[in-house]
């Protein structure tokens, strides 16, 4: 990242889109959920997932509201010790060290529950759209990444949006998209 900042800035060519504020939607690995009847990770821990309650087990979404989202999951601890996994992580540190980004600031990972209907995810990105606008202005570009299938929440969400908020975007980025489909990921896993 840092040869192709550089060669961006000496060439003129730097269009302005290194320090636009960034979305990130991470898949299913990028996000902690936790039980709040219950007090404990159902995902986003080794425990969770080598001993999961028995409730917990399938990790079907269930109609109550009590799993909540907490926070993006940028390494995966999957054996303590012995067995990491980086999701967004690496991402993370580049654009830290060699762009000047800021977690939160202007580099924004937007967690959600993964098991939701996509509508609730685009509420979602419809408030942190918002937010930005309030932010850096109404006119300000953003651009936004896409991690596996939170990609066909964005897909979705692109289509029911306003123009406005479509606008915005400077550049959609999709990671690993499933657009021909995709393996049942929790199967696999088990």
């Amino acid at each position: 990242a840092r040869p192709i900042d550089g060669k961006l800035r000496k060439s003129g060519l730097d269009t302005g889109l290194a320090k636009l504020p960034v979305l990130y939607l991470p898949g299913i690995l990028g996000t902690k959920l936790y039980d709040a009847r219950s007090r404990c990770n159902i995902w986003g821990d080794p425990k969770a997932l080598l001993f999961p309650k028995l409730e917990h087990a399938s990790y079907a979404l269930k109609d109550d509201h009590r799993i909540i989202a907490t926070e993006t999951l940028h390494a995966f601890t999957i054996i303590p010790g012995l067995l990491d996994t980086l999701i967004t992580q690496e991402l993370a540190d580049v654009l830290i060290a060699t762009l000047d980004y800021s977690l939160d600031r202007d580099l924004i990972f937007v967690g959600h529950d993964w098991r939701r209907d996509y509508r609730e995810i685009g509420v979602r990105l419809d408030s942190e759209m918002q937010r930005l606008a309030a932010v850096y202005g109404e006119g300000s570009k953003v651009v936004i990444v896409g991690q596996s299938v939170s990609n066909l929440a964005m897909r979705y969400w692109l289509r029911t949006t306003s123009e406005e908020n479509r606008s915005r975007i400077a550049r959609w980025y999709a990671f690993g998209p499933p657009w021909r489909g995709s393996y049942h990921a929790m199967t696999m896993m088990h």
